[in-house]
């Protein structure tokens, strides 16, 4: 080892950080800049944050898209903080998947808000009590996730669907003990649980299955000797448990969409994306789906999801939601949803955006 060329070499990269932390401050100082200018204006920027990733990964391929992504997430993070506090709304209590994702989307610069369920946190963030929330809406096992589709149906003029992630979702087993035949009961959310069904049905038969409002609050009732719980791999390890059995789930394949909800307004750059997402009723006559869709097939533009919830206030009545490919920054997917729109009874676009693996 050459140590002279080695300590040469370090103060070359003690001054590179030291550089890095001057531009960075420099950063976080025209964020807060900007800020004062948008005089209270909205600090989440979903399409300028994905351009700048994007362009950031085009003129430095050699970093990789992932490095940049993660170094991004956390700066852009922290100038967000620096124009005020920044709310997000989640799945509680701490490292529920909603939690984990959040981490990923927003980096760790935001103040979480935990409630008990999707339509819960929805409902606040569409009266101002978090500046975005991060809410599952669908399983590629167990499908879409009821509660926030209805939060959806309930809030349509009132929330906007901003961006989407889709995290590949790994169960484990976790509990304090040394022993699965001792094990009396496993507390998870239903969907977390329905998503491990075959293992639990073979490995836990004696076990009571407990509901829980999300699988971190189940991990937190699972902390007495002969409980358990199913939740993330970071949720067991950031509550101590003793035995950990990892990829628990039936599926190896197992994923969940979570989308990144705001307040609505009306900003044509929110216009964007790969993806929309709309709601809408039918009239009541034979064939009205059939020709609502066929405006999708006339623009040659892809159905990627369709599902049917029940309206509360008309029994036995349904509105649909449906993604398609594409967002409205596009003309054919806008002439699309306009044409769709003379054929429903009524329609409402929720978001258009960005999808993102994470």
């Amino acid at each position: 080892m050459d140590v002279d060329q080695v300590k040469t070499l370090r103060n070359v990269i003690d001054q590179i950080d030291r550089d890095l932390m001057e531009l960075l401050s420099r950063r976080l100082e025209v964020a807060r800049e900007i800020g004062a200018a948008k005089e209270g204006g909205a600090v989440y920027d979903p399409k300028r944050e994905e351009a700048l990733v994007k362009r950031l990964a085009g003129e430095n391929p050699h970093l990789g898209e992932p490095l940049i992504r993660a170094v991004m997430g956390e700066i852009i993070g922290a100038c967000r903080a620096v124009q005020g506090p920044f709310r997000v709304v989640l799945m509680g209590p701490k490292w529920s998947y909603s939690h984990e994702v959040a981490e990923k989307v927003f980096g760790s610069s935001w103040d979480p808000v935990f409630v008990r369920s999707p339509r819960e946190a929805l409902c606040k963030v569409a009266v101002g009590g978090g500046d975005a929330a991060v809410v599952p809406i669908e399983n590629s096992t167990e499908g879409a996730v009821h509660s926030t589709l209805d939060g959806l149906m309930e809030l349509k003029g009132a929330v906007w669907i901003a961006r989407e992630a889709r995290a590949r979702v790994e169960h484990c087993l976790a509990n304090q003990g040394d022993d699965l035949g001792r094990i009396r009961r496993v507390y998870s959310h239903p969907q977390a649980m329905s998503q491990c069904w075959r293992w639990l049905s073979q490995n836990l038969p004696q076990a009571e299955l407990v509901e829980a409002n999300s699988t971190s609050e189940g991990a937190l009732r699972a902390l007495d000797e002969g409980e358990a719980a199913v939740c993330g791999i970071r949720c067991a390890r950031e509550m101590g448990f003793r035995m950990v059995i990892p990829g628990i789930q039936d599926s190896p394949l197992n994923t969940t969409r979570f989308i990144v909800v705001t307040r609505r307004e009306e900003r044509e750059e929110l216009r964007y994306g790969d993806r929309t997402s709309i709601l809408f009723t039918l009239p009541h006559r034979p064939g009205s789906l059939c020709e609502a869709l066929g405006a999708l097939s006339e623009h040659k533009i892809n159905l990627m999801m369709i599902q049917s919830r029940p309206i509360p206030k008309n029994p036995f009545e349904y509105a649909f939601f449906a993604d398609i490919d594409g967002g409205l920054g596009d003309p054919k997917v806008e002439a699309a949803v306009n044409e769709m729109a003379k054929r429903t009874s009524d329609l409402t676009v929720l978001g258009s955006y960005c999808s993102l693996e994470i």
